[in-house]
């Protein structure tokens, strides 16, 4: 086996882009597990992802446009591809010619968008066209959107960022501050397993910050493969119940980002 070559989890969901991120006509070029893909949105609103390589001479679609007939197309000889990846059109083509463009197919990667999310299913066959057996991870309130996002590029592999989401023993001296106590306590928490992960089940929180949501403030913190984080905070805000989710996730770019 080539050791030189990055290993990542395929046949996954990763989280392409944020919904607001992607606005109609828009294609945005993306670096996901090494491969180039192109995060878009047709005239419809419907949002897609295809390789961002144009196999014809390799050139970028997502330097390309929207049209109206709902298809992407090539900047430098007019190709057009629909979402499925299938070319519907080459311009240059003249009467007679035997060459049927529905021949020629560009990747396409399933795409789920839910809660202000598009979500990129990532096969490990690119010519596996089967549909993914499960949907990605779905944030637990109903009509959920995100009211706060924070995205940083981190330089190191994506092994070492996810045992970052996993691992609560490096919390104090890492993400300590002048006002929490950096020195850890002795707690017990208690997990259970899930069919991709580990759920730290309820417990109430020890940092002081939780103590906005009232005395009787509880966190359940959950990790499913292959990068995604769950806190489901709940509290009593004047006398009202209040469910705050915090999800983060990782998406490997490439071997060292």
């Amino acid at each position: 086996e080539d050791s030189s070559v990055p290993l990542f989890l395929r046949d996954s969901w990763y989280l392409g882009a944020h919904s607001a991120n992607i606005r109609k006509r828009t294609l945005k070029r993306e670096l996901m597990l090494g491969e180039p893909v192109l995060i878009g949105r047709m005239r419809t609103g419907q949002a897609f992802a295809l390789r961002d390589i144009c196999p014809h001479r390799g050139v970028p679609l997502s330097a390309g446009r929207v049209l109206a007939e709902n298809t992407v197309e090539c900047p430098y000889h007019g190709w057009q591809f629909n979402k499925e990846g299938v070319c519907t059109h080459i311009p240059s083509l003249v009467d007679g010619q035997a060459l049927d463009p529905s021949n020629i197919r560009v990747r396409s990667y399933p795409v789920c968008e839910q809660d202000g999310l598009i979500w990129v299913y990532v096969a490990a066959n690119p010519r596996d066209g089967t549909a993914p057996r499960t949907g990605p991870p779905k944030v637990s309130l109903p009509n959920s959107r995100p009211r706060w996002v924070e995205s940083q590029l981190f330089h190191c592999d994506i092994d070492h960022a996810v045992i970052g989401l996993m691992d609560p023993a490096h919390a104090a001296y890492v993400h300590g501050r002048w006002w929490w106590k950096v020195r850890p306590k002795e707690k017990t928490k208690h997990y259970a397993p899930l069919p991709t992960g580990f759920v730290m089940t309820r417990h109430r929180p020890s940092k002081p910050a939780y103590e906005i949501f009232g005395a009787d403030v509880s966190t359940e913190i959950t990790f499913e493969l292959p990068s995604t984080r769950f806190e489901n905070i709940r509290g009593r805000v004047f006398g009202r119940q209040v469910d705050v989710i915090g999800l983060t996730t990782c998406t490997p770019r490439d071997a060292e980002t």
